[in-house]
């Protein structure tokens, strides 16, 4: 490693020999150093015994390394909720109301409700035999084309015009 010395007299004219220096330090210690033309990199005064100056060694520059200057990583873009899937229940739950209808059902009626039990409730005038048939028919075949009734509990419920308040055959959705 090259080191710069900084001359603090002319020493041109004259070579000094190697000989004892003093070196005064920058927390004022003074230090004597054996065989030696030159104070150690830091010394703030550097002499020999007889007064005259020596050379500094000054502390090799530091090297400045570029920095490379990173740009910021992207910022994290905010993850938008899906919204929930429109709930279809009532629009499936209405066609199979028209479907009834279409059937020969006298009334059909869709009762949704968030808290309770779901209904499509129609009245055919069938045996209770044949619309235990149509309900589970029905119900089997709209679960194997969608699972809109899932998130609710739905009912089919059929009644018969002769059995008043009374449902003559009930499924699940």
């Amino acid at each position: 490693m090259l080191l710069k010395f900084l001359v603090v007299a002319a020493l041109a004219t004259t070579k000094l020999a190697t000989a004892q220096v003093k070196c005064t330090m920058p927390n004022g210690v003074v230090i004597t150093q054996q065989l030696s033309s030159s104070c150690p990199v830091g010394a703030i005064k550097g002499q020999t015994l007889d007064g005259k100056p020596v050379a500094l060694l000054v502390p090799p520059a530091k090297e400045i390394t570029p920095t490379v200057s990173r740009a910021p990583p992207p910022a994290a873009k905010p993850v938008q909720a899906s919204p929930p899937p429109k709930d279809r229940s009532y629009e499936y739950a209405k066609a199979i109301c028209t479907l009834l209808e279409g059937a020969g059902a006298t009334t059909c009626d869709v009762n949704s409700n968030i808290f309770s039990t779901s209904t499509i409730e129609a009245t055919l005038a069938t045996s209770p035999r044949d619309a235990a048939q149509s309900c589970r028919f029905i119900a089997s075949t709209m679960r194997s084309k969608t699972d809109a009734f899932q998130s609710k509990n739905w009912k089919i419920l059929i009644f018969s015009p002769f059995s008043g308040n009374r449902p003559i055959a009930a499924c699940e959705l």
